[in-house]
């Protein structure tokens, strides 16, 4: 790309120089992983150019009230703004935290004069980021966003309200620009650019290009290695309007789609843990035009990449933290999915606060049903003891002892305290709910949701005493009956692949001693689920491990949960097999450094 750019050229290249990228999707999502961009001056108000985590929010089709409303809610700033209608004028808004990287003076106006825009960007001492036109019974009217531009914030801006491209060449070339913005409104004699931009010199300098009224099947061939797309707007005949710089370190993460409706934006942004950046309404009624960047990093972004190309439909999350409240990687944190087996978790808390509590002893009655392991609608008509309920439940996942347990607590008349209540002393949210065992709908619950169950029972905030915390480990999938998968070695064609603690021993030159020393006293525990509906199915893990700490000659444990789901994908030939394998390797994977820092406490 050229970074003097004289003049457009409709559905074609503009001056390009450099050679040869991405091959890009025309419908579906186009996920492109490579270095993170450097290059050019980036401060808070260049969003597009930037990946730094932050909190996002993008709302469609709403008045100027409602966007209002949530920037303060969040406290959030407008970084793109379109309009959908002018009479009813509703808006698309996309914004970020006003914080951090991000954080800067700004302000928006919905309706302005072309006259008023000049007047404010004097009178806020701002620079346009975004601007769009839209026709009134009164003359044209633009919705406007500015961010400070003052002090370490200053770049050279303009603007146009434009009659023809060929006139925003000659602004760009007087003005040895690059558009940063680009709209249109109106039609036929009537219609007009929208175009705003930066002296593209010095610090701020970037080889980019811009494309008019191009296919979304002719955009790949556009494209050059190391260019992304910054803005991307839908025309009513369905064509696209673009601008891309060229980054010569990488594009890093991005996407972009040229027609979804806006709640499936949101869910695509959620689920790849990536930022909305520019969103316009398609002219021809399928939904929107959107650009997608990073929004995740380190260990989160890491984990993530292993799942895209392998999890190829319905959904996955992932959640690992400690027991202080450190979230050290999550993705969909607070999406609902199928939680299958691993629901149990909470019938198996349940029953260990109610021997603590002596509501039952190891040895109460419980009536099961011998045949369908699924019967809840059935009276047991076979006894068995709590604690052979419980282990069977957790250890074997038996559906029938399952159904034996919820019925004891939750039947009306059974006198207990339901499970429930012991779902409220933890706090967990109207998200997490069952009915016993059954097809798929019948439990749901969330990530963070896991982790508050792993937390009552162990850990600063544990309901559970020292001598109940042992029994509750005891009677399900552990380290007392299991060797925990961060201390296991494994073998693949003949040869040992060594467990992530031998891994980490050896790169500190920790001794033998000390990896068996540091096994010996780390706790695991874990339960699974998986349930094939055909033609999809869920899966999920969930994991606690005790990390052994030395502090002052004696070993302590931080307990860090990890949770991951997959939910919906369809079961096509080895999908649930590389469900459970990025599972789990992004589990070991995961507390790679958890274990490397704990280590460095050992001798």
């Amino acid at each position: 790309m050229n970074g003097n750019v004289a003049a457009h050229r409709s559905g074609r290249r503009v001056s390009l120089v450099l050679a040869a990228l991405i091959a890009l999707a025309t419908t579906a999502i186009t996920l492109v992983v490579s270095p993170a961009p450097a290059g050019a001056s980036v401060g808070p108000g260049d969003d597009r150019l930037m990946m730094k985590p932050t909190d996002c929010w993008m709302y469609y089709n709403v008045d100027a009230e409602t966007v209002t409303a949530r920037l303060n809610e969040h406290d959030a700033r407008l970084t793109d703004l379109r309009v959908n209608s002018a009479s009813p004028l509703r808006f698309t808004a996309t914004m970020v935290k006003n914080t951090g990287a991000y954080g800067l003076g700004w302000s928006w106006y919905p309706s302005l004069t072309e006259s008023e825009v000049d007047t404010v960007i004097d009178q806020d001492d701002g620079r346009l980021i975004s601007a769009v036109g839209y026709q009134t019974a009164n003359g044209p009217r633009f919705a406007v966003v500015l961010v400070q531009n003052t002090g370490v914030y200053y770049k050279k801006s303009t603007w146009c309200n434009c009659k023809t491209p060929d006139d925003v060449g000659v602004k760009l070339t007087a003005n040895k620009a690059r558009l940063i913005h680009l709209s249109t409104f109106g039609s036929g004699d009537t219609r007009r650019w929208v175009a705003v931009m930066l002296e593209n010199t010095g610090s701020d300098f970037y080889y980019w290009g811009w494309w008019l009224g191009v296919s979304a099947s002719s955009v790949p061939g556009l494209l050059n290695p190391g260019d992304r797309i910054i803005d991307m707007e839908a025309n009513p005949d369905g064509t696209l309007n673009l601008i891309a710089y060229h980054f010569e370190d990488g594009t890093g993460f991005w996407s972009w789609y040229p027609g979804q409706s806006g709640s499936s934006l949101l869910d695509i942004a959620q689920q790849h843990g990536m930022r909305l950046i520019s969103v316009s309404p398609n002219g021809t009624g399928n939904g929107y035009a959107a650009l997608l960047v990073d929004n995740l990093d380190g260990l989160a972004a890491q984990l993530r990449n292993t799942y895209e190309g392998v999890i190829t439909s319905g959904n996955y999350g992932y959640r690992l933290e400690r027991d202080n409240g450190q979230v050290v990687a999550d993705l969909q944190s607070d999406k609902v999915f199928e939680p299958a087996s691993t629901i149990k978790l909470w019938f198996h808390l349940h029953v260990h606060r109610m021997i603590m509590l002596k509501k039952d002893s190891e040895y109460t009655n419980l009536w099961y049903w011998p045949g369908s392991d699924c019967a809840a609608d059935h009276d047991g008509t076979n006894l068995t003891w709590l604690d052979t309920a419980d282990q069977k439940m957790m250890i074997d996942s038996d559906n029938a002892m399952t159904v034996a347990i919820t019925n004891h607590y939750d039947d009306p008349g059974s006198g207990k305290p339901h499970i429930s209540e012991t779902g409220s002393a933890v706090h967990l949210s109207k998200q997490t709910s069952y009915l016993h065992c059954g097809p798929i709908g019948n439990r749901q619950t969330t990530l963070r949701d896991m982790g508050k169950i792993w937390f009552g029972a162990f850990g600063p905030m544990a309901l559970l005493d020292a001598p109940s915390q042992d029994r509750f480990r005891a009677w399900m999938l552990s380290d007392l009956n299991l060797t925990a998968p961060l201390c296991t070695d494994s073998y693949i064609g003949g040869a040992v692949v060594s467990s992530i603690v031998r891994q980490e021993v050896n790169a500190l030159g920790k001794s033998v001693g000390t990896l068996e020393g540091f096994c010996d006293a780390m706790q695991y525990m874990e339960k699974g689920g998986l349930y094939d509906s055909s033609p999809t199915f869920a899966w999920a893990m969930t994991t606690l491990t005790g990390v052994p700490v030395r502090s002052g000659g004696n070993t302590v444990l931080n307990y860090y949960h990890y949770s991951a789901f997959v939910d919906g994908m369809t079961s096509t030939p080895g999908a649930q097999a590389a469900a459970d394998a990025t599972g789990w390797n992004n589990y070991r994977e995961g507390m790679r450094q958890v274990i490397h820092d704990a280590l460095l406490t050992w001798p």
